[in-house]
């Protein structure tokens, strides 16, 4: 509890109170700092188990501010999810204990995303559609996403394939350039953002 005081968090104590009152059965932390919250809170006396999902922003932080960050939660916490194999190894140099740190990788429901009448399944005699949705930021790792792009189509010339990116930001107009570098330009379309 000292942490919400020292941090302002009033939004975590009222949570707290909410919880307490709801009879909860575990506390399920989306990010590291809140992860790191939750354990303060468990060691003051929170009664729940502890399971953080770490996402990628909270391991660089690690990275940036010390992996010290985290010391309450890899004493206290009862498991991190980590969303990259990466994200788990990064987790486990940190201090966190290897035994209580899983991988867990992001889904989608499939149900949602395939409309019905349509499969799910890809045919060579059909172009090849490769999409991501993305905030177009350096971390995302979209221009990893050009070349391995690129280096498909090059290792199959018969194939016609295209690459969809949906999100904004930052790095747009780089991502552009080096699809024009690679001669991807044709195959490559930015959709901007765009609602669920």
């Amino acid at each position: 509890c000292m942490n919400c005081l020292k941090y302002r968090n009033w939004d975590a104590l009222f949570l707290l109170a909410e919880c307490y009152e709801h009879a909860c059965d575990i506390a399920v932390a989306q990010f590291g700092p809140n992860g790191e919250l939750a354990a303060c809170l468990k060691e003051a006396g929170m009664p729940w188990p502890v399971v953080t999902i770490f996402r990628g922003y909270d391991v660089r932080w690690g990275h940036e501010r010390g992996p010290r960050i985290y010391d309450t939660l890899f004493r206290i916490g009862d498991l991190c999810l980590g969303v990259s194999q990466d994200a788990c190894r990064q987790l486990c140099s940190f201090g966190a204990d290897s035994h209580r740190v899983v991988l867990h990788p992001s889904g989608i429901d499939l149900e949602t995303y395939c409309p019905e009448g349509t499969s799910r399944f890809w045919s060579r005699d059909e172009p090849l559609v490769l999409l991501t949705v993305a905030r177009l930021h350096r971390v995302k790792g979209l221009a990893d996403g050009l070349e391995a792009f690129r280096k498909v189509r090059d290792r199959n010339p018969g194939l016609d394939m295209e690459y969809r990116l949906v999100g904004q930001g930052p790095e747009e107009g780089n991502l552009r350039e080096l699809a024009t570098r690679l001669a991807i330009q044709r195959q490559v379309h930015f959709l901007g953002g765009a609602t669920r």
